[in-house]
C-alpha cells in the first residue's frame, strides 16, 4: 500500500523517484499534490520536492498543524514597547 500521494515518507527515495520520472509523469503527480503542472521539469520537481518537504509524513494536506508561535513579551516599561502596546489597542495600566 502506498504511504502517501508522494510515495514514501523518506525524501531520499522520493529524490530517487523524482530523478527517474518522465514530464509526463512529473505533471501527473504535480496534478495530484496541487502544483502547477505547466511549469518545465526542472521547475516541476523543485515544485514538489518543496511539496514533499512540507507535507510529508502526512496523508491529508489537512493533518499539517502550524508550529506555535510563542507569544511576544512586551514591557511596558520600554518606550518602544508601549508606544506598540497603544497602537494594537492594548492594555496599558
Amino acid at each position: 500500500k502506498q504511504s502517501n500521494v508522494y510515495g514514501t515518507t523518506d525524501i531520499r527515495i522520493f529524490d530517487e523517484n523524482l530523478a527517474a520520472m518522465g514530464i509526463v509523469d512529473l505533471q501527473n503527480m504535480a496534478a495530484k499534490v496541487g502544483v502547477n503542472k505547466y511549469l518545465s521539469a526542472p521547475e516541476i520537481k523543485a515544485a514538489l520536492r518543496r511539496s514533499f518537504e512540507r507535507n510529508a509524513g502526512t496523508h491529508q494536506n489537512s493533518l499539517n498543524i502550524p508550529k506555535r508561535v510563542p507569544t511576544p513579551k512586551f514591557d511596558k516599561n520600554n518606550p518602544a514597547h508601549l508606544s506598540l502596546m497603544k497602537s494594537l489597542g492594548m492594555k496599558t495600566y
